[in-house]
């Protein structure tokens, strides 16, 4: 008998004017997104746009300086 290999997640998630700044210069500046539970997201952009900084303060590892 075969497993699922998908995993579910029950919560939506919703962001608002999430600003990250480091040293002075800003990382994220007013960011905003909602996600709706069971949707599946693909963060895409060039290097240093914000990518990891957004998914670290998702996860708890960094705060954001507002929002």
């Amino acid at each position: 008998m075969r497993g699922r290999a998908a995993a579910t997640f029950a919560a939506s998630l919703t962001l608002q004017d999430i600003t990250k700044v480091y040293d002075g210069k800003s990382a994220l500046d007013g960011f905003g997104m909602t996600v709706a539970a069971g949707e599946i997201i693909c963060l895409l952009g060039p290097s240093g746009c914000g990518k990891t900084t957004l998914l670290r303060i998702i996860s708890g590892i960094e705060r954001p300086t507002t929002g």
